[in-house]
């Protein structure tokens, strides 16, 4: 199980190297794609920047996929992919273009994959029961 999540972790470092680099080798056509805004090369870059630093964050949890680590990995994708498709469906922010929402899926997708193999793995370690189970009381005789 340890190699899966090293390679879902691995996906979305490439995902997210994907976006980074586009948003810093080409951005006004990748903030173009991204954002019915005007452009900002500032925020552009910080954003590129900031995918960046992800791409770290996945990287160091594949090379050792503790529970923190795989933990903190899925919060950051689960909040950007849901604020992602906040933008795209409800804001209408951002381009409901291809490459956006199959992004969005593979984020999201990686994101519950992680998010189950945790909770399966927690449900090993505890036995199969939510809690510490209560010793059971012995009778006197």
């Amino acid at each position: 199980m340890k190699n899966h999540v090293q390679s879902a972790l691995v996906i979305a470092a490439i995902l997210y190297m994907g976006w980074g680099l586009s948003l810093l080798v080409a951005p006004e056509q990748m903030q173009a794609l991204l954002s019915s805004g005007t452009y900002d090369p500032t925020t552009t870059a910080m954003f590129g920047a900031g995918l960046f630093a992800f791409v770290l964050v996945f990287l160091i949890a594949a090379h050792n996929p503790t529970q923190e680590t795989v933990h903190a990995s899925v919060s950051g994708l689960l909040f950007i992919g849901f604020v992602g498709l906040y933008q795209m469906f409800v804001a209408k922010g951002m381009p409901q273009t291809t490459l956006t929402v199959l992004s969005m899926v593979i984020n999201l997708a990686v994101a519950i994959y992680l998010l189950i193999t945790l909770t399966d793995a927690a449900m090993v370690v505890g036995g199969g029961k939510r809690g510490k189970a209560k010793p059971k009381a012995r009778r006197r005789r």
